[in-house]
């Protein structure tokens, strides 16, 4: 006869009453040996409460007792998972599939941890095993889609994405994962135009506002968009202690990601003297990057599945002073945090190009290149201008030597990725071939791995009268030093608008290769200019199409010129603003003391 107080605790988890259910549910695991049935229904009560490592207490408990049923063992992987233990979990799904190999949720749950272990062809295997149990699995297939994306693969990811809503056209996941899948393949207008028709959720505003930087230059839009009025305020009470200040860093980017290359030099170069860094991790999948970075912070909290009040609470307790977004509204921010003020003063920079529209930052980073005083109107933060720059460039530790300046036909290059290939951009570079009939232009972009991107690339160029056989479209390389090496069959970067390049500019000057870019309006499209006036190539910048081009023309036929510049580059890129960490951290505490100074303790 079933026990009547798991029977009630059962009906309050039903109910969504967890509180009540424990309440009940607690006598019944106080025997020397509560039945199976408890011990599961307390995982999943201590698994919804955030608490994974009760969780897996009580899943262990249950295995100990049936150790050949297979959902005992997913429901720890589960919890495991959540807890970031991404190894041991990969074993918990394994076991359970050792005992049952058609269970289709534990294949596609594999699937997950595979990816975010950086083994994303195992990933793509576990879900088609999932996929081949229960076809009609759309979060499977939906992860599915989205690991191809990943991997560059735009187009067999929206057929994925295309086959869950044919089936269900409801499915949100699945309709914005195809949007995006529009805008890295170089369809930014078509992805923000399917992004405006989806109902507005945090993951779908995210991914409008971040796509609208490829296609829009008009400041005055770009803010309109951003602009979210928050209802919470900072509390102007708070006060800020004497002492180093308490600095906290949140990013899901720590980790092999283009913005590490500008958050590392400031967490290594911060003067311990003034400044204690605390870490907020976000990081869904932790990497090699991740442990260097972790080892340069003096406080590391992963706060990967936290809910928002307890991150909050978390910066709270650590005293925090001020708190720095890293992320802005790309993958894996944390937002909702600072939604909740938990800090005297919060500031966001580095990982977005532009405003966030949310007004409860007192400060948003930038230099007077990215950000003109005449601008300020299109930022809801207070604009903090960084007298060098507002970037700084750790260069790869292992970069490839410079090369000779190439012989034959000039080649043109960008290795920004396909989103930022507007039509604009097409145009522009399309002028510059034209003007150079013997030059080549090569393009290097994670999507271009697949043949229908490639010519659909082609095709944009041949409206312009470019032929297909003067472009070299490359796909992505999974080594970093191959990545790099392939600057050297450039002799020329040409930049994109409105969306500049960042990372990739930085890397083609380290790598010997010049940049030409256009300095628009907008943050985004004056990022270019930014990085060339730091390292001291204004020149490289032009202030319209026309200049643009004649820049370009000009440096191609000037091949002496282009040969002194190269062989000079790496070296003067090192000694400018750019590389300078320790002058960079510096400005930055700097701000950050300005910004604290109402609030120090009398």
């Amino acid at each position: 006869m079933s026990d009547p107080r798991l029977a009630m605790a059962l009906k309050y988890r039903g109910a969504g009453l967890d509180a009540e259910a424990w309440q009940v549910l607690a006598s019944v695991l106080a025997e020397s040996a509560p039945p199976s049935a408890a011990l599961e229904l307390a995982a999943a009560i201590t698994f919804d409460a955030g608490d994974f490592a009760t969780a897996i207490d009580f899943c262990n408990r249950v295995i100990a007792v049936d150790p050949a049923r297979d959902q005992p063992h997913v429901e720890r992987a589960l919890a495991l998972e959540a807890a970031g233990r991404l190894a041991d979990a990969e074993t918990g799904f394994r076991t359970a599939l050792a005992l049952n190999p058609r269970h289709a949720r534990a294949w596609a749950s594999l699937g997950g941890i595979l990816d975010r272990l950086g083994r994303p062809a195992d990933a793509i295997a576990a879900f088609r095993k999932a996929l081949a149990l229960a076809p009609d699995f759309h979060v499977a297939r939906n992860n599915l889609g989205a690991v191809l994306a990943g991997q560059g693969s735009y187009a067999a990811a929206a057929r994925e994405f295309n086959t869950v809503l044919d089936s269900d056209p409801g499915h949100a996941a699945a309709a914005i994962n195809l949007a995006v899948a529009d805008v890295e393949r170089g369809h930014a207008q078509a992805g923000y135009a399917r992004l405006a028709g989806l109902a507005s959720s945090p993951e779908r505003d995210d991914n409008l506002l971040f796509s609208l930087h490829n296609i829009s230059s008009d400041p005055i839009e770009l803010a309109t968009v951003h602009r979210r009025p928050a209802t919470v305020k900072i509390d102007t009470a708070r006060r800020i202690g004497p002492g180093p200040l308490k600095v906290g860093y949140v990013s899901g980017d720590f980790r092999r990601h283009s913005a590490a290359f500008f958050i590392e030099p400031l967490l290594r170069h911060h003067d311990r003297r003034t400044v204690q860094v605390t870490c907020y991790a976000n990081v869904a999948s932790p990497d090699a990057v991740t442990e260097r970075l972790r080892a340069i912070a003096d406080t590391w909290r992963d706060i990967r599945g936290l809910a928002t009040d307890r991150v909050a609470e978390l910066v709270r307790r650590d005293g925090i002073d001020v708190l720095v977004d890293l992320a802005g509204r790309t993958q894996d921010h944390r937002l909702d945090v600072f939604l909740q003020c938990p800090a005297p003063i919060q500031i966001t920079g580095i990982g977005y190009p532009g405003t966030t529209g949310l007004d409860v930052f007192d400060g948003r980073l930038a230099d007077a290149v990215t950000d003109p005083p005449a601008h300020d109107a299109f930022s809801a933060e207070p604009v903090v201008r960084l007298p060098g720059g507002m970037h700084c460039f750790q260069p790869p530790s292992d970069a490839p030597a410079l090369k000779d300046s190439r012989d034959g036909d000039l080649v043109f290059g960008s290795f920004n990725k396909l989103a930022k290939l507007s039509e604009a951009t097409v145009a522009l570079w399309s002028r510059v071939l034209a003007a150079l009939p013997t030059a080549k232009l090569m393009i290097k972009a994670k999507a271009l791995v697949e043949d229908d991107t490639r010519a659909d690339v082609s095709a944009r160029f041949a409206r312009h009268g470019i032929a297909t056989e003067r472009l070299n479209l490359v796909g992505w390389q999974a080594d970093d030093r191959d990545h790099l090496a392939s600057y050297r069959q450039v002799d020329i970067g040409l930049d994109t608008f409105p969306y500049n390049g960042t990372t990739t500019t930085c890397e083609a000057l380290w790598m010997g290769v010049p940049v030409v870019t256009m300095m628009g309006r907008t943050h985004a499209s004056r990022v270019g200019a930014s990085l060339l006036t730091c390292v001291g190539m204004t020149d490289w910048i032009a202030t319209d199409e026309d200049a643009f081009v004649a820049c370009a023309v000009a440096a191609g036929r000037d091949r002496t010129r282009l040969r002194h510049l190269r062989a000079g580059l790496r070296a003067r890129v090192a000694a400018s603003p750019l590389c300078d960490g320790a002058r960079h951290a510096r400005e930055v505490e700097a701000a950050y003391q300005r910004l604290c100074a109402p609030l120090r303790g009398s």
